[in-house]
């Protein structure tokens, strides 16, 4: 014989289902929210991301402003500063990348690396420009005004060889005013006519007072003029190179930004999606526990009604059977 199931058991049964549905629905939230949740931190991550570009950006930027006022006692302390200011970036940097991962780290790489050459490069500009000389009293530019001072008042007396001398002088101030390595050659030119005019007039072992001939005299102030216009071509590329590499920093902060950009976008489209998701999801469970509900419902509902009915007929049957 089939057992059946009480009216108790039914409603367990019913219970049972119910609970297990409640819980395929929490379920199905907790995984879409999950999901949510991992893109609004990944949104988080590429706004900490955001933000260490901008202070990369303005420490460069910064950085940069503060050489265009530097002076010769200031360069060692400015140079310190470049490597504390340019490890802490590149520290963040690193941190931030490795928590995103992907695209953004690999272009927060790109944007350390142009950093730690931009910090390079501008260090040695400040380098080289004290040994040059922030100024025509300064360094090697010093060294070579006091040649040219003490030569000018040498040959004060010799108008023919001053013509000469003048002309260098002025190709050497031509030079720093505009900053044009290639204007050396207009001194050396004036150089080689003043060396003229000596062997011409046969001024070349000529001491006077002085502890050296004009020759030698001569003779030195043109090498030191060379090592100045080495130095200063020297410096002035370095210092093109650190403006090379501040516009290269600014164009990698730029792609970091656009890979930010990216990021964010891309975040909150798989959010939205995730959240689409877990509405159908709990949505389609909440349907699928309605309907076995009801079904259930009505399996109960059946079985009651026909236990009812074989009752109702017993206590027919007793009664017709005591009349």
């Amino acid at each position: 014989m089939k057992k059946r199931l009480s009216f108790r058991q039914k409603i367990w049964v019913s219970l049972g289902v119910a609970v297990a549905g409640l819980a395929g629905i929490a379920v199905a939230a907790s995984l879409g929210l999950g999901a949510v949740a991992d893109r609004l931190s990944q949104t988080g991550r590429a706004t900490e991301a955001l933000r260490a570009v901008a202070d990369a950006e303005i420490a460069a930027l910064t950085l940069a402003a503060e050489a265009r006022r530097l002076d010769a006692e200031g360069v060692e302390a400015f140079r310190d500063r470049l490597a504390a200011v340019g490890a802490d970036v590149d520290r963040r940097l690193a941190a931030v990348g490795a928590a995103t991962g992907g695209d953004l780290e690999r272009a927060l790489d790109g944007l350390r690396a142009e950093l730690e050459g931009f910090v390079g490069k501008l260090g040695e500009w400040a380098r080289r420009q004290k040994d040059l000389g922030f100024g025509p009293d300064e360094g090697l530019r010093a060294r070579l005004a006091a040649e040219e001072a003490g030569l000018a008042e040498r040959l004060q007396w010799f108008s023919y060889l001053k013509e000469a001398f003048v002309g260098c002088r002025e190709a050497g101030k031509n030079l720093f005013l505009h900053q044009d390595p290639a204007l050396a050659g207009a001194f050396r030119e004036s150089l080689e006519g003043l060396r003229t005019k000596l062997r011409q007039q046969k001024m070349e072992d000529f001491k006077g007072d002085a502890a050296e001939t004009l020759g030698e005299a001569v003779g030195r102030y043109g090498e030191t003029f060379e090592r100045v216009a080495e130095a200063a071509a020297a410096t002035w590329s370095a210092r093109d190179a650190a403006a090379a590499g501040l516009d290269r920093v600014r164009d990698r902060a730029a792609r970091a930004k656009d890979a930010v950009a990216s990021l964010v976008e891309r975040a909150g489209r798989e959010a939205e999606a995730s959240v689409h998701r877990t509405r159908w999801g709990v949505g389609a469970a909440g349907v699928g526990v309605a309907a076995v509900l009801l079904a259930v419902l009505g399996w109960i509902g059946v079985g009651t009604t026909r236990a009812l009915t074989r009752t109702v007929d017993i206590l027919k049957d007793m009664a017709e059977g005591e009349g």
